[in-house]
């Protein structure tokens, strides 16, 4: 998310540089500089605001780490997906056959932080919902993007045994076919993705920039 083409090198040299890096090619030549290095960029999580605006101006003191209290199957009733971030890191097609309403999918994967850190405000009040032994690691990743306000978790068996879930219905591209122009499309991929090929007047809003410009979506029918 920092950039496109990032090295995996921890340092490097003049001569390195000049041999291996594209940008160079473009030196002295602004436009054509700033373009290459705009280009095909990714859009940035909405947290990395936030984040520069803290590394440049401190933080508020945290304390304790937070030790987010498990709730029972009695308990998932009370949340409101709507009031709470439910974030839910079960797999993919476990979370679209049932999942609380309201939840946000986040993989536990580099993921996590660029989809939880887009959706989530640093106010909201934060249910996870994984395997016990991910508590403690999701918590302080969720605390290192600026979101401490995680009150709750609950465990994959106690989703799976509420009363009252919703499901995501998924389709394949192939059964997609045909059928585009039915109902409004969302690209959630990057500019540049959709630019290399997307459905005719599909909507393109990258999934990290979405939250802000939500109200740009068609209201009151299916997308």
């Amino acid at each position: 998310a920092c950039g496109k083409a990032l090295g995996a090198v921890p340092m490097s040299t003049v001569g390195y540089e000049k041999r291996f890096n594209a940008s160079l090619a473009h030196a002295g030549q602004e436009e054509k500089f700033v373009d290459f290095i705009l280009s095909g960029q990714p859009a940035p999580p909405l947290y990395f605001a936030r984040m520069k605006q803290q590394n440049r101006d401190g933080v508020p003191l945290l304390g304790p780490v937070p030790q987010p209290r498990q709730l029972s199957t009695a308990n998932l009733a009370a949340i409101d997906g709507q009031k709470t971030a439910i974030v839910d890191t079960r797999a993919w097609d476990t979370f679209r056959k049932g999942h609380l309403p309201g939840s946000l999918w986040s993989p536990t994967t580099v993921q996590f932080p660029m989809v939880t850190g887009s959706y989530i405000e640093p106010n909201d009040e934060i249910v996870l919902v994984c395997e016990p032994h991910l508590v403690d690691e999701l918590t302080r990743v969720l605390v290192r993007i600026g979101l401490d306000r995680i009150i709750g978790w609950v465990s994959p068996a106690d989703v799976a045994a509420a009363k009252t879930l919703e499901t995501t219905p998924e389709i394949t591209a192939e059964a997609f076919k045909g059928h585009e122009t039915e109902r409004p499309v969302l690209d959630v991929r990057n500019e540049h993705e959709h630019a290399a090929g997307a459905i005719r007047d599909a909507i393109n809003i990258a999934h990290t920039r979405l939250a802000p410009r939500v109200d740009e979506l068609p209201k009151g029918e299916p997308i």
